[in-house]
Order: C-alpha cells, then sequence, then structure tokens
C-alpha cells in the first residue's frame, strides 16, 4: 500500500512546511497562491495514492481461476494487473478525472505564482490586485 496521501496532520504539516520554504512567497498574495499550490500538491499525492491503493487492493480479491492457472509468474501477474483495470475502471477514471482537474488547477496556481514572483522581484510596482490595493478600493 502507498503511505503517498496520508492525512495526518503531522506530515501535512511537514509537506507544507518544506514546500513552503522551497517557494518563499513575499507578501499576502504569493503565500495565498503558495498555500493553494501546497493544498493543490497534497491533493494529488492523495489521489496517486489512492489509484495504487485501489490497485493493490484488487489483488487481494479473488482472480478468476482461468488467470491462476497461467504458469509464467510474469504473465500472470500481469494479466491480474489488466483484470484488476478491468474490474475497476469506473473508479479509476473517476480518480483519472481528478488528477487532471488538480493538476489543470496546479500549473495555473504555479503559472500564476511565477509572474508574481517574477513582477515584484523586477520591481515593477504594485500589482492592481495585491491584498493592499483590494484593501484601498474597498475602502474608496
Amino acid at each position: 500500500m502507498s503511505e503517498t496521501g496520508n492525512d495526518n496532520m503531522t506530515d501535512y504539516q511537514a509537506f507544507s512546511d518544506a514546500l513552503m520554504a522551497d517557494l518563499a512567497p513575499t507578501g499576502m498574495v504569493e503565500q495565498q497562491l503558495a498555500q493553494r499550490i501546497v493544498d493543490l500538491h497534497w491533493r494529488m499525492d492523495r489521489a496517486l495514492a489512492l489509484e495504487t491503493n485501489l490497485l493493490s487492493l484488487a489483488h487481494l480479491e479473488p482472480a478468476p481461476e482461468y488467470l491462476l492457472k497461467i504458469e509464467d509468474s510474469v504473465v500472470r501477474l500481469k494479466m491480474l494487473q489488466a483484470n484488476s483495470f478491468i474490474a475497476h475502471h469506473k473508479q479509476l477514471n473517476r480518480i483519472q478525472i481528478q488528477e487532471e482537474r488538480i493538476s489543470q488547477s496546479l500549473l495555473l496556481a504555479l503559472k500564476e505564482f511565477t509572474a508574481l514572483q517574477r513582477h515584484r522581484v523586477a520591481g515593477a510596482g504594485r500589482l492592481p490586485y495585491s491584498s493592499r490595493s483590494s484593501k484601498n478600493a474597498a475602502a474608496a
């Protein structure tokens, strides 16, 4: 079984701290985007673990007799894996759809985050949607 995607809060916090240190966000907008990136990575890891675990659990299910009669152990294993995929294709498809959605959201968040950092490093001034200008706009 895969332990990636463990929902232990201690594991999540260690993961979050390490990734936030790598991203090194500055300011509230970057911090919010960095947290989104952390959460999306965590969700992706959970989805991948679920997929792996689902296929692993399928090996505990009774196999059709004709597959058990295959003498070559490598071929038998591959056929059992294919049988597991067939038996759980709907669940696997749902997980893969979720993975794709998470991946797209993650790519967008990373793109926006790196654009913000480049903008900040270039000294190009405040972005129109920064936390300070949002407060100023609300006060106006």
